[in-house]
């Protein structure tokens, strides 16, 4: 099997034990946000699986792309590109920070990651919970999120962006494929279709609408490459959907991919190895749907 979308201690996952993962896979890649260190760190317990150096762009206010160097090992220039990233987003969010009145900027980013945690602000976009957990004297428990905090945490940058605008541009994901031959992917085209949707108005005639909207403005980029995303029982239940709705919406990914010969990629986007066996029997299924169309360069 393979897993193409796992998040470690490297970025905003908890995965340290990357042997559990390739026990059943045997392609892999870590794609932590704006980084890839943890390609480097776990390279040594692959035990002969194939490692596809991966990363995760979060760019705020713009879709979040996978980007693979299947030719590439660990490049510590690569990962000074991804820094820039980080750095700039990290600015933005200490920013929204002091509008909000706090000044123990390191203080609480301590406080709010666990310590095995080995790049504290990779997604530093969603620290902006933080702030607001600590202004309603909340409890986050050591850096877990619930999807409400997040929504306001991203309501803080939307404003960020809205008046002051984005450090980061879009087409960084774009440049840097280009750059070091890798492979841009749209990461989670389904999810981030629901995303876009106004808060309670999230159908599936609004998700279809966005879906259709990014997969244009993504075939239009010149981009090739669609990711097969894992939708977890978890997940239907918070966007109340069914499994015809879902077929449905997937409609549009295959339909899309076949018109403008798109290949994909597949992940489960995990981030714990809790709940992993339902992932990899999702894996098993959804491995056999794709796989004529999957991208050539995974296997080889």
């Amino acid at each position: 099997m393979i897993d193409l979308h796992l998040h470690t201690v490297f970025s905003d996952g908890k995965i340290t034990e990357i042997e559990k993962i390739i026990q059943h896979c045997e392609v892999i890649s870590i794609t932590d946000h704006n980084s890839i260190q943890a390609c480097k760190y776990f390279s040594d317990k692959l035990e002969g699986k194939k490692l596809i150096v991966g990363c995760e762009v979060t760019v705020d206010r713009a879709p979040d792309y996978l980007l693979y160097f299947p030719n590439l090992l660990f490049s510590e220039e690569l990962e000074k590109e991804f820094e820039s990233i980080r750095i700039a987003e990290e600015g933005v969010i200490k920013e929204c920070y002091k509008n909000l009145g706090y000044q123990q900027w390191e203080k609480d980013i301590e406080a709010a990651f666990s310590q095995n945690q080995k790049v504290k602000n990779a997604r530093t976009r969603d620290l902006a919970a933080i702030i607001h957990l600590r202004n309603s004297g909340l409890d986050y428990d050591n850096g877990k999120f619930d999807f409400e905090d997040l929504k306001i945490a991203r309501k803080q940058r939307r404003i960020y962006a809205d008046t002051v605008g984005n450090p980061v541009p879009e087409d960084m994901a774009y440049n840097i494929a280009e750059k070091y031959d890798g492979k841009l992917v749209l990461a989670h085209p389904v999810h981030t279709a629901m995303k876009r949707c106004l808060r309670d108005h999230t159908t599936v005639s609004t998700i279809i609408e966005k879906l259709n909207s990014l997969l244009k403005s993504f075939v239009d980029k010149g981009g090739k490459y669609l990711e097969w995303e894992y939708f977890s029982e978890e997940h239907m239940d918070k966007y109340g959907l069914t499994m015809d709705d879902l077929e449905q919406i997937r409609g549009i990914i295959k339909r899309t991919a076949e018109e403008n010969n798109l290949e994909y990629t597949i992940g489960t986007d995990s981030h714990t190895l809790d709940g992993y066996d339902a992932a990899l029997k999702w894996l098993k299924d959804n491995e056999a749907i794709i796989l004529e169309k999957l991208a050539t360069w995974i296997r080889n």
